[in-house]
Formats: C-alpha cells, structure tokens, sequence
C-alpha cells in the first residue's frame, strides 16, 4: 500500500468514522450482472421445453434463439438453479500408496531411482580408456 493511499484512509476514518475505510465497489452490484428475470426464464425454458437436454445443445439452441450469455453463465445460472446436476470433481492426484513421482514403487523393471546408483558410480567423465 502506497502513503497516499494510507493517508487516504487515515482522513476517511478521521471523516466518516470505520465506514469511511469500507471499499465502496464492494457494495454496489456490477453493471454487468444480469437480471434476475432473464436468468428465471432461462431456468423456465429448460425445465420446460428442453429437459434432458445437456448444457452445450441447451446453449447451442440459446444462442441461435438469440441468447447473448456465455456458456459458462448458462451452465452456472442452470447449475445454481438445479436445473442440470454439477458434474463430479475429477479428484486428487493418486496418493495411493506404492506409487511415487516416477511410477510404481513395485516396477518390476528395477529402473528406480535407487537402483541406478550415485553420480561417483558412474566414473570420473574424463578418461574413457
């Protein structure tokens, strides 16, 4: 935080007290944020006249209808509304044990980090004679 903006809030707090150092964008809705009609009868539509139907066709057929939403605000707004279920999380990394950064700890190939021996075991570099 630079000084100026710190004297900033100093003088805002002295003025209006602790609402004076509240972030005023905070408070307001954004101007882009769409109306709570369009996205009920977004919800509408589907329920009523494409149930069944996936979120890609479902959007396919919202922007020829002359939809302007992207595809990931009819699939959050239709989500959000439980008109279509939220798919499974595809999880963590396999934390199952015997496995490590390089595969199996059980390779039966023996090409482990272990097995392949040190730097000093495969010779000086130099001399090859």
């Amino acid at each position: 935080m630079s000084e100026r903006t710190f004297r900033r809030y100093i003088r805002r707090l002295k003025e209006e007290g602790s609402k004076g150092i509240l972030d005023k964008r905070l408070t307001q809705p954004s101007s882009r944020r769409a109306p709570v009609d369009e996205a009920l009868g977004l919800v509408e539509k589907d329920r009523s006249r494409h149930e069944g139907w996936n979120v890609k066709h479902f959007h396919g057929w919202y922007r020829k209808e002359g939809g302007t939403r992207s595809y990931t605000w009819v699939k959050k707004t239709l989500q959000e509304n439980g008109a279509v279920k939220k798919a499974p999380g595809k999880g963590k990394p396999s934390e199952e044990p015997g496995w490590n950064a390089l595969g199996r700890d059980d390779d039966p190939s023996g090409c482990q980090p272990s097995s392949l021996g040190s730097r000093a075991d495969l010779g000086s570099g130099g001399d090859h004679g």
